[in-house]
């Protein structure tokens, strides 16, 4: 779990904050209180500040309310302290701005909003400002001003895409389809290799009944993005539209298998810049799920490292590094953040089925076997048990054992590229060849850059 900060109410409205800042002399300069530093239970560091104390002292210096939070991660407290102390020293919009994006980063939507209007207000060309406040009204659920505030950033930088694809969500949310197709058309412009484009273009089309012109747009998506939620669930849709139910359904069934919603995470260049400010740990694993599908290891390891070491007690990051050493071939380092993950409390399944993962990949299949039924003991139905449990078995040579476990995985996960090839291989290795060309062929049907099952078919002559 991250470390929590915790909101503290308060009765300032935001008029009110601005209204603060209406005296023409601003007061001398004092620097915010500071805080106090604890120790949390999984020995991570923890600031705690004084929410009524910062409060005053933002009214003495006449500038609007900070977040109402007293527990945070250090580099939180710093950044923010250090933000709000530039802010009441220097009083103009890269300062403001700072402070809004701390804010923000934590959540605290009326304060960062008071802070990017003062931001905006001393720097009314910098369309950032502008931008922030309409990605807040947006999410809180103000679309109308959400969608002028957008027009606004528009007319100061038409360059920044996600601006347009922001904005068109808004319009297809309004049933207005030809503005919608305006801003996606122009956001493809703008990004033509990424595949949003098709699909908010295909949304438009399916919404106008146009189930045809969809599954062209979204068939171009998936040229450049198949294992991807929103592409494949509106393939789904496009497909059933067509009567095409079978093609349909299993579209569907893949989507239900990726990852949904923040749509925006990987494509926001501001929006990652506003939560990384604060340099928190919250701030540090976004980035990294945000990198997951990238497969960039080394950057994924780096930043699961500065993850540990500001939370030691994290299990979840200390297995996603043993995932990640072990795909780098780094096996002690594997096996270092295996022990840190077996030494923390809790007895979970996903800690033995990494072991399993590990020691398969060590080429210690009964080792890997014990480890993988170890986890079905306490996980009967994972999937991921029972697929390592079945490479294992391969390996020792128990080919009905191993294909029983195979199969109840694709049974589970029918769009499982890589438990389709370790089918492939169980049949190729016991001579059932047309079986393992089927399984190889279903595995570039599932995932067509699959190297080692093109290869595999090339062998066999399929």
């Amino acid at each position: 779990m991250n470390v929590p900060f915790r909101l503290v109410s308060t009765s300032l409205t935001l008029v009110s904050c601005l209204a603060l800042t209406a005296c023409t002399s601003p007061p001398a300069y004092e620097p915010p209180p500071l805080a106090t530093f604890e120790q949390g239970p999984a020995g991570e560091q923890r600031a705690r500040l004084d929410p009524n104390a910062l409060a005053a002292w933002a009214r003495r210096q006449e500038l609007p309310e900070p977040p109402q939070i007293d527990l945070v991660e250090p580099a939180v407290a710093d950044v923010l302290l250090g933000a709000l102390s530039d802010a009441a020293e220097r009083r103009d919009g890269a300062s403001y701005g700072l402070v809004g994006m701390a804010c923000e980063s934590l959540e605290a939507h009326r304060s960062a909003e008071a802070y990017f209007e003062l931001a905006r207000e001393a720097e009314p060309q910098d369309f950032r400002w502008v931008y922030y406040l309409a990605c807040i009204h947006q999410v809180t659920g103000r679309d109308d001003s959400a969608h002028g505030l957008f027009l606004e950033a528009l007319e100061i930088d038409a360059s920044y895409p996600t601006t347009h694809a922001r904005l068109a969500e808004l319009e297809l949310d309004a049933g207005r389809l030809g503005e919608a197709a305006q801003s996606f058309e122009r956001y493809r412009q703008l990004v033509p290799q990424d595949w949003l484009g098709e699909v908010g273009l295909a949304r438009v089309a399916l919404e106008r009944a146009q189930a045809a012109e969809a599954l062209t747009l979204l068939e171009r998506a998936a040229q450049k993005r198949a294992d991807d939620f929103q592409v494949q669930h509106y393939l789904g849709r496009a497909l059933a539209a067509l009567g095409r139910e079978d093609e349909a359904r299993a579209a569907l069934a893949r989507a239900a298998e990726l990852p949904k919603g923040a749509w925006f995470q990987a494509r926001d260049r501001l929006d990652q810049e506003l939560h990384a400010v604060t340099d928190s740990t919250t701030s540090l694993v976004e980035e990294f799920e945000r990198l997951s599908k990238t497969q960039d290891w080394p950057a994924l390891v780096a930043l699961g490292e500065q993850v540990v070491a500001k939370r030691p007690g994290d299990k979840t990051m200390w297995l996603n590094l043993v995932s990640l050493y072990r795909k780098l071939g780094r096996v002690d380092d594997a096996e270092a953040a295996m022990r840190r993950a077996e030494a923390l409390p809790g007895k979970e399944a996903r800690v033995p089925v990494t072991r399993a993962e590990l020691e398969l990949a060590r080429s210690r299949a009964a080792e890997a076997l014990v480890a993988a039924e170890e986890a079905l003991a306490l996980e009967s139905d994972s999937l991921r048990a029972r697929a390592v449990k079945g490479r294992s078995l391969i390996l020792l040579g128990r080919y009905g054992e191993a294909e029983a476990e195979l199969l109840a995985v694709r049974a589970g996960a029918p769009t499982d590229a890589g438990n389709e090839f370790a089918l492939g291989e169980l049949y190729r290795g016991t001579g059932r060849k047309s079986e393992a060309i089927t399984c190889y062929r279903r595995c570039l049907e599932l995932q067509p850059g699959m190297t080692n099952a093109r290869v595999r078919l090339r062998e066999l002559g399929g």
